[in-house]
Protein backbone atom coordinates (compact mmCIF):
# COMPACT_ATOMS: atom_id res chain seq x y z
CA UNK A 1 0.00 0.00 0.00
CA UNK A 2 1.06 3.35 -0.86
CA UNK A 3 1.70 6.59 1.17
CA UNK A 4 -0.32 8.87 -0.63
CA UNK A 5 -0.97 12.51 0.47
CA UNK A 6 -4.81 11.48 0.75
CA UNK A 7 -4.11 9.30 3.66
CA UNK A 8 -1.56 11.21 5.10
CA UNK A 9 -4.51 14.18 5.83
CA UNK A 10 -6.92 11.39 6.88
CA UNK A 11 -4.44 10.05 9.61
CA UNK A 12 -3.71 13.23 10.50
CA UNK A 13 -7.30 14.49 11.18
CA UNK A 14 -8.21 10.84 12.79
CA UNK A 15 -5.51 11.91 15.77
CA UNK A 16 -6.45 15.27 15.73
CA UNK A 17 -10.50 14.19 16.71
CA UNK A 18 -9.00 11.43 18.84
CA UNK A 19 -7.20 13.90 20.93
CA UNK A 20 -10.37 15.74 21.28
CA UNK A 21 -12.10 13.43 22.36
CA UNK A 22 -9.81 12.44 25.12
CA UNK A 23 -9.29 16.10 26.06
CA UNK A 24 -13.34 16.28 26.24
CA UNK A 25 -13.92 13.57 29.18
CA UNK A 26 -13.14 16.33 31.51
CA UNK A 27 -11.76 15.75 35.06
CA UNK A 28 -13.46 14.06 38.25
CA UNK A 29 -12.10 16.78 40.27
CA UNK A 30 -14.16 19.33 38.98
CA UNK A 31 -15.81 22.01 41.44
CA UNK A 32 -19.46 21.60 40.55
CA UNK A 33 -19.02 17.94 41.79
CA UNK A 34 -17.24 19.15 45.10
CA UNK A 35 -20.14 21.60 46.28
CA UNK A 36 -23.05 20.25 48.60
CA UNK A 37 -26.42 19.76 47.19
CA UNK A 38 -29.02 22.33 47.88
CA UNK A 39 -31.50 22.08 50.97
CA UNK A 40 -34.49 20.26 50.44
CA UNK A 41 -37.23 22.85 49.53
CA UNK A 42 -39.47 22.89 52.52
CA UNK A 43 -43.77 24.55 52.11
CA UNK A 44 -44.69 27.39 53.42
CA UNK A 45 -48.60 27.50 53.83
CA UNK A 46 -50.08 31.35 53.17
CA UNK A 47 -53.66 32.02 53.73
CA UNK A 48 -55.12 35.42 52.36
CA UNK A 49 -58.15 36.40 54.17
CA UNK A 50 -60.45 39.90 54.04
CA UNK A 51 -58.12 41.44 56.52
CA UNK A 52 -54.86 39.65 57.02
CA UNK A 53 -52.40 37.54 55.50
CA UNK A 54 -50.88 34.26 57.63
CA UNK A 55 -48.32 32.22 56.82
CA UNK A 56 -47.30 28.62 58.86
CA UNK A 57 -44.40 28.74 59.18
CA UNK A 58 -43.30 32.09 59.64
CA UNK A 59 -40.18 31.08 60.82
CA UNK A 60 -37.24 28.51 58.75
CA UNK A 61 -34.06 28.06 57.70
CA UNK A 62 -32.86 29.89 54.92
CA UNK A 63 -32.80 27.79 51.24
CA UNK A 64 -35.75 26.80 48.73
CA UNK A 65 -39.02 27.78 49.77
CA UNK A 66 -42.55 26.32 47.96
CA UNK A 67 -45.03 28.90 49.31
CA UNK A 68 -48.23 27.62 49.19
CA UNK A 69 -51.29 30.68 48.88
CA UNK A 70 -55.03 30.22 49.28
CA UNK A 71 -56.91 33.69 48.26
CA UNK A 72 -59.96 33.32 51.03
CA UNK A 73 -60.54 37.40 50.49
CA UNK A 74 -63.97 38.29 48.26
CA UNK A 75 -61.21 40.53 45.73
CA UNK A 76 -58.73 38.72 43.13
CA UNK A 77 -55.16 39.82 44.69
CA UNK A 78 -51.61 39.18 43.78
CA UNK A 79 -49.27 38.31 46.57
CA UNK A 80 -45.79 40.07 46.90
CA UNK A 81 -42.38 38.79 48.87
CA UNK A 82 -40.95 41.61 49.81
CA UNK A 83 -37.50 42.27 51.30
CA UNK A 84 -37.69 45.83 53.12
CA UNK A 85 -39.44 47.44 50.22
CA UNK A 86 -37.36 45.21 47.35
CA UNK A 87 -39.76 43.01 45.75
CA UNK A 88 -38.40 39.24 45.33
CA UNK A 89 -41.42 37.10 43.40
CA UNK A 90 -45.07 37.61 43.24
CA UNK A 91 -47.72 35.70 42.05
CA UNK A 92 -50.28 35.85 39.53
CA UNK A 93 -53.49 37.14 40.08
CA UNK A 94 -55.33 34.69 42.56
CA UNK A 95 -58.97 34.62 42.55
CA UNK A 96 -61.64 34.29 45.26
CA UNK A 97 -60.81 30.57 46.47
CA UNK A 98 -58.06 29.96 44.52
CA UNK A 99 -54.84 28.59 45.49
CA UNK A 100 -51.84 28.85 43.63
CA UNK A 101 -48.11 28.17 44.14
CA UNK A 102 -44.54 29.71 44.09
CA UNK A 103 -41.09 28.84 44.09
CA UNK A 104 -38.65 31.17 45.85
CA UNK A 105 -35.29 30.78 47.04
CA UNK A 106 -34.97 32.58 50.38
CA UNK A 107 -31.54 34.23 51.82
CA UNK A 108 -31.12 34.97 55.95
CA UNK A 109 -33.19 38.25 56.54
CA UNK A 110 -36.34 39.40 57.10
CA UNK A 111 -39.16 39.52 54.55
CA UNK A 112 -43.43 40.41 54.26
CA UNK A 113 -45.62 38.98 52.01
CA UNK A 114 -48.13 41.70 51.14
CA UNK A 115 -51.27 41.37 48.94
CA UNK A 116 -52.46 43.82 46.27
CA UNK A 117 -55.51 43.78 44.42
CA UNK A 118 -54.99 42.37 40.77
CA UNK A 119 -57.43 41.73 37.88
CA UNK A 120 -60.36 43.99 36.60
CA UNK A 121 -62.60 45.64 39.67
CA UNK A 122 -66.28 46.51 39.68
CA UNK A 123 -66.64 50.45 40.58
CA UNK A 124 -68.41 49.60 43.41
CA UNK A 125 -65.42 47.65 44.73
CA UNK A 126 -62.97 50.39 43.51
CA UNK A 127 -64.34 53.03 46.17
CA UNK A 128 -63.81 50.05 49.09
CA UNK A 129 -59.90 49.62 49.22
CA UNK A 130 -58.16 46.31 49.66
CA UNK A 131 -56.46 46.53 52.93
CA UNK A 132 -55.35 43.45 53.90
CA UNK A 133 -52.32 43.37 56.20
CA UNK A 134 -48.75 41.99 55.85
CA UNK A 135 -47.20 38.75 57.32
CA UNK A 136 -44.28 38.52 58.28
CA UNK A 137 -41.34 36.12 57.78
CA UNK A 138 -37.95 35.27 59.40
CA UNK A 139 -35.02 32.77 57.82
CA UNK A 140 -32.59 31.73 59.62
CA UNK A 141 -29.25 30.27 59.11
CA UNK A 142 -29.19 28.08 55.97
CA UNK A 143 -30.82 24.12 56.49
CA UNK A 144 -28.73 21.35 56.08
CA UNK A 145 -27.47 20.14 52.81
CA UNK A 146 -29.60 17.38 51.22
CA UNK A 147 -27.03 15.30 49.90
CA UNK A 148 -27.31 12.39 52.34
CA UNK A 149 -31.48 12.09 51.83
CA UNK A 150 -32.61 9.48 50.09
CA UNK A 151 -34.64 9.89 47.24
CA UNK A 152 -33.70 13.66 46.56
CA UNK A 153 -32.10 14.32 43.36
Amino acid sequence: MRDTPVMRIRTGLLSIAAMLGVSACGSAGSPAASRPAPPSPIVVSAYVGASQIRVSPARFGAGPVLLTVTNQSAHAVALRVLRGAHPIARTAPINPQGVTQLKVDLDRGDYSLAAAAAGRRSDAQKTLPLRVAAARLRVGHSRPSSGGSLLQP
